[in-house]
C-alpha cells in the first residue's frame, strides 16, 4: 500500500501525540486512557506513514516521487 501521510502531516501528528500524552498525565480515568489511545494512534500513523481515515477520504499529503525520462 502506498503512503498517504506527508512530512508536515507526520510532524503535526507527532506534536498532537505529545499534547495528548501530556493531557493523559494531567487527567485521570477515562480521559487519561482516551488521550493515551489517541496518542498511540497518532504515533502509529506517523511511523507507518499510512492513515486509514485519509485512505477512506482519498486524501494524500505525501508527495509522489517525480521520475524524469532521459531522452
Amino acid at each position: 500500500m502506498d503512503m498517504n501521510v506527508g512530512t508536515i502531516d507526520r510532524w503535526i501528528r507527532i506534536a498532537a501525540a505529545a499534547i495528548l500524552i501530556v493531557a493523559g498525565v494531567q487527567f485521570d480515568g477515562l480521559v487519561r486512557w482516551l488521550a493515551w489511545a489517541g496518542a498511540l494512534v497518532m504515533v502509529a500513523t506517523a511511523a507507518m506513514r499510512l492513515c486509514p481515515i485519509w485512505l477512506a477520504l482519498k486524501i494524500n499529503t505525501a508527495k509522489k516521487a517525480l521520475h524524469l525520462k532521459k531522452t
